[in-house]
């Protein structure tokens, strides 16, 4: 990294992925004159020594909540969502178990996944998920519906969005579903 004779401003947005990254990471946000996080977990991930002082802020996104109809009838049978890219790191076997354990009482329970994979890996994913999907306990529950330009249907029609990632940087769909009146269901963890 060169030194800047100019103040500049440092984004951060996601957590560390592993030491030799968090060190170039950590060294670039070091010499800017502010540094911006979504969240409160971001940004101790980044500084965990708290070397960054008042030149640190959290600045957590927000959505038009004009742009939601709180007020959408949720489909029957009652729909779980999860919502978002589709990745190892975000615990989508986490969901597939959990509306599974609750079909034992609720058996209409749907779940429906909006969202695409990312990479080879994520693709490799879905292909074991849908094979989870097919078990007795799960078939004809699932739905892989794919990618999304717009959630705010795919919110309306869900009784409530479960996010299971453990590591989030931040979760803009848990704002998305709770500005469309629908609960979310998230570890208490990270962002």
């Amino acid at each position: 990294l060169t030194r800047s004779t100019q103040p500049f401003a440092f984004q951060h947005n996601d957590m560390l992925p592993g030491r030799a990254i968090g060190l170039g990471v950590r060294a670039a946000a070091r010499r800017a004159a502010l540094v911006t996080a979504p969240s409160r977990a971001v940004a101790a991930n980044l500084d965990p020594g708290d070397r960054l002082g008042d030149r640190l802020a959290v600045i957590p996104p927000g959505v038009d909540v004009a742009r939601f109809d709180a007020t959408a009838t949720p489909t029957s049978p009652p729909e779980v969502l999860v919502l978002g890219a589709i990745a190892a790191w975000k615990r989508p076997d986490v969901a597939l178990e959990a509306v599974a354990i609750a079909r034992r009482s609720l058996p209409g329970l749907r779940l429906r996944f909006v969202g695409a994979p990312l990479d080879a890996a994520g693709r490799a994913l879905v292909r074991g998920l849908g094979s989870r999907a097919s078990g007795p306990d799960l078939a004809g529950a699932v739905e892989f519906a794919g990618p999304t330009d717009d959630p705010r249907r795919d919110l309306e029609r869900a009784s409530c969005l479960l996010h299971c990632a453990e590591a989030e940087p931040f979760g803009i769909a848990v704002l998305e579903a709770l500005a469309a009146g629908r609960p979310a269901v998230v570890p208490d963890a990270a962002g």
